[in-house]
């Protein structure tokens, strides 16, 4: 037989959660309401890719099946591909450009870039950037290889250098910088035969050194991830991405530039959270 201070205990237990649960609930419902009226009509979002492989099997990959079903819903809503060269025109002179414009990036260099994600770039007429890690490039069998790299260049895929060791530039002194930006920018312009123009800081991360460095090398522009949208008051030397990841709803409320759908994932997320604590 239970006593009465356990009685008490368990019914205190029992409305502390159900106040809990309603108190979230209602923060969801007015989260959701809210972000339906925010819209960024004049952002540009720049997607920042790493492996698309068969399933997900990290923060970092997602599935080839939620990459077709991204670039199906591109296609099917009018959304075009710029390249960053087309961007830059755009933040640096104003030239205009399509109003569903999209900037799908890939970090990294692996080999799925050019197994699973060109095919599928060349089906669907889209433009796409690779930014390149020199120092897996002919080495590790998860990354590109020259002749690949090669290829992409030549056939509509940009590529742009995220440095040699992959290193974190704001750990760097500024000789270590300039070795990282420039070594790879070398090897790169060696393989594909032309100027590589675009930097992809490792992590995201720089400083006021690694733009004036990157800017001295001859990069035209350098992207970070500020997980923010980009518009013409942009850093061109910290050009803001946003990750994609294994969610459609995230992946909406990020090209449609609409937080109804990032309500929405949020919304499933914190029902998630509530629901493992019951």
């Amino acid at each position: 037989m239970k006593s009465k201070n356990t009685t008490k205990s368990s019914t205190k237990s029992f409305h502390h959660k159900t106040l809990l649960l309603v108190t979230l609930s209602l923060i969801s419902v007015l989260l959701v309401s809210f972000t339906f009226y925010q819209k960024f009509e004049d952002k540009i979002p720049v997607l920042m890719y790493h492996s698309v492989q068969e399933t997900k099997v990290s923060e970092i990959t997602i599935s080839k099946k939620c990459f077709v079903k991204q670039l199906k819903y591109l296609k099917a809503n009018g959304f075009k591909t710029l390249t960053l060269d087309e961007l830059y025109d755009h933040l640096n002179s104003g030239k205009k450009i399509p109003k569903k414009s999209v900037v799908l990036t890939f970090d990294d260099g692996y080999k799925d870039n050019y197994t699973k994600v060109y095919p599928l770039l060349k089906q669907y007429g889209f433009k796409a950037t690779v930014f390149v890690q020199t120092d897996k490039t002919d080495k590790d069998d998860y990354f590109l290889t020259s002749s690949q790299i090669k290829e992409l260049s030549e056939n509509g895929v940009e590529i742009g250098s995220h440095t040699v060791t992959h290193k974190d530039l704001s750990t760097l002194s500024n000789e270590d910088q300039e070795k990282e930006l420039s070594d790879s920018k070398i090897i790169l312009e060696k393989i594909i035969g032309k100027p590589v123009n675009y930097i992809a800081y490792p992590y995201g991360s720089c400083n006021d050194e690694s733009k004036k460095i990157a800017k001295n090398l001859g990069y035209k522009g350098a992207i970070g991830i500020l997980d923010e949208y980009t518009n013409e008051d942009t850093d061109i030397f910290e050009i803001s991405r946003r990750a994609v990841i294994e969610d459609m709803d995230n992946f909406l409320g990020k090209v449609e530039k609409n937080n109804y759908y990032m309500g929405k994932y949020k919304f499933r997320k914190l029902r998630r959270i509530i629901s493992s604590k019951f």
